[in-house]
């Protein structure tokens, strides 16, 4: 609840939760789930940062979904998630972020 015992979020994380949420954001469009909206990124970003053991402060939590709003570009994000994998390990992402179903099952 406090955050004791928490990791302080290093500028690599900041950029590769914006990454990570970027490519699922990527992955659902193409998938018919319609992408994160806005609403949802701090949720997302929440969840990853529990994943990790990390705390953030308001303002780190912006800059991270502001990085999710600034990697626009679906063909770059396309062969970023071939390059990783990322569509195969997809359901261990949401699973290991404790992910609503609505989010990526139908």
């Amino acid at each position: 609840m406090f955050g004791f015992g928490k990791k302080k979020l290093e500028e690599r994380f900041i950029v590769g939760i914006a990454m990570e949420i970027s490519m699922f954001d990527s992955w659902s469009i193409d998938n018919g789930f319609g992408g994160i909206n806005d609403s949802d990124r701090i949720m997302f970003i929440e969840r990853i940062l529990n994943r990790e053991n990390l705390s953030a402060t308001d303002e780190e939590k912006s800059t991270i979904s502001l990085g999710i709003s600034m990697n626009f570009d679906l063909s770059l994000l396309k062969e970023y998630r071939v390059k990783t994998n990322f569509d195969k390990k997809v359901i261990g992402f949401c699973r290991s972020i404790d992910l609503p179903l609505k989010y990526y099952q139908k």
